[in-house]
């Protein structure tokens, strides 16, 4: 007899390759502690070569699995769960796809067939957010609150009796994730008041083509490497504020 804790958990298992605890590591040690046996896919870092690993995981796995967890996310990533999700009903076995990303939205005005296709058909949908929840529940697509597992005893606090614009920038200077609008929010900043004006920190000093010169040369932004946030009060990623943990 199967037993009803085996789990398949479908995403980017790259954590040994990064050093970066991702939220399917986390989320699949929680669950191993839980008594849950889990099997991950997939560690490849070539994409094509990762879909396939995914795709022969799912092949071998289930007949012995209860459910199949599926990390989907708006990009590129988003054809992972389209296949993925696809093999689980011909496999005849249920699937939870997990939200990630504030765009995801977009991608269901977008891809609306395709996301008929993995949404409308999964076991549940699983969304971090009370946004995310809304905005699947407002396309007809079930979807259950379940926020993100951060841990956060791991997470010193630090009371801030006193907020000034210290600014940290989290992403790299690509343009999926909106660079330019650091320099607005730091702009901004500089209008409203200039004794706030404080540096921009970045993690990683890749240049991009239509950030201004002057910017850089004016001494705002520090290329710094990784670092810890702990010493700003403001985080900006992607499109959002974020007060740090």
């Amino acid at each position: 007899m199967m037993n009803n804790k085996n789990i398949l958990y479908i995403g980017n298992n790259l954590v040994r390759k990064t050093n970066y605890s991702t939220s399917m590591d986390i989320l699949s040690n929680l669950l191993v502690s839980e008594g849950f046996i889990i099997y991950k896919s997939s560690s490849k870092s070539n994409k094509i070569l990762r879909l396939l690993d995914m795709c022969i995981a799912i092949l071998w796995n289930f007949r012995k699995v209860n459910y199949v967890l599926i990390d989907t996310f708006s990009t590129s990533n988003f054809y992972y769960a389209l296949f993925t999700s696809q093999l689980c009903r011909l496999c005849n076995v249920k699937y939870l796809p997990i939200l990630h990303g504030g765009n995801l939205p977009n991608r269901l005005n977008q891809s609306p067939k395709l996301s008929r296709l993995i949404f409308k058909n999964s076991n549940q949908n699983i969304a971090p957010s009370g946004y995310l929840k809304y905005e699947f529940e407002k396309k007809g697509f079930s979807t259950t609150l379940i926020p993100n597992t951060i841990p956060i005893k791991s997470y010193r606090f630090k009371k801030r009796l006193k907020i000034k614009p210290r600014l940290l920038y989290v992403r790299a200077f690509a343009k999926i994730y909106n660079p330019t609008m650091a320099i607005e929010v730091l702009k901004e900043f500089e209008n409203l008041r200039s004794k706030y004006c404080s540096d921009l920190h970045v993690d990683y000093g890749y240049s991009l083509e239509n950030l201004s010169r002057g910017i850089f040369d004016s001494g705002l932004i520090k290329n710094n490497g990784f670092f810890f946030s702990f010493s700003f009060e403001i985080s900006i990623t992607i499109n959002l504020f974020k007060i740090p943990i």
